[in-house]
């Protein structure tokens, strides 16, 4: 018996081959060059949207680049300014511990002054002073560390020893604090 699926599309496409071909013949040959159009223009628009998300990812990549170096370049003019800033101290300290070194007078004023001027120069690019030598405060275990292996509970009044110091809202050395004398 013979398969009739197999002869039926061979019939078929002996009509179309003689020109006779049916009308349900020629419809599902228009549907099915119609979906292979409709498929290519698919592929070709996925292509298209492939090329357009690269584009965006190596402007996106070269944008982060760009502004990754920007913040770098800022970061060290700010440093560049400092250190010119802290350099001329610097070397005032520099001429003062050479003068002490070969028996020298040197006045503890002048060396105090140099200090100031270099912890001023650190606060004014953003170095914050926590505490002041002998200042009673609420203990706070977050800029507070106590001296000597005492323990504090944080909001008990405490005497700041040393002052702590931070940037930009970050600890650089929290200040180190003694029970308040009674």
């Amino acid at each position: 018996m013979p398969n009739t699926s197999f002869t039926s599309r061979l019939c078929q496409a002996w009509d179309l081959l003689l020109g006779r071909a049916g009308r349900k013949t020629l419809i599902e040959n228009e549907a099915a060059l119609s979906a292979e159009s409709e498929s290519a223009g698919l592929r070709l628009d996925l292509e298209e949207a492939k090329r357009q998300a690269d584009a965006l990812r190596r402007q996106a990549d070269a944008e982060r680049t760009s502004r990754s170096e920007a913040v770098s370049q800022a970061v060290e003019k700010q440093l560049r300014g400092l250190f010119i800033e802290a350099a001329v101290l610097m070397g005032q300290l520099a001429l003062q511990a050479r003068l002490m070194e070969q028996g020298k007078p040197v006045k503890a004023e002048d060396v105090m002054a140099l200090a100031q001027g270099l912890c001023r120069v650190l606060e004014n690019h953003g170095m914050e002073k926590v505490g002041e030598p002998e200042e009673s405060v609420t203990f706070d275990p977050n800029i507070h560390q106590p001296m000597s292996g005492q323990i504090f509970q944080a909001g008990e009044q405490v005497r700041v020893r040393v002052p702590g110091y931070r940037v930009a809202g970050k600890n650089l050395r929290k200040a180190l604090v003694t029970k308040e004398a009674a």
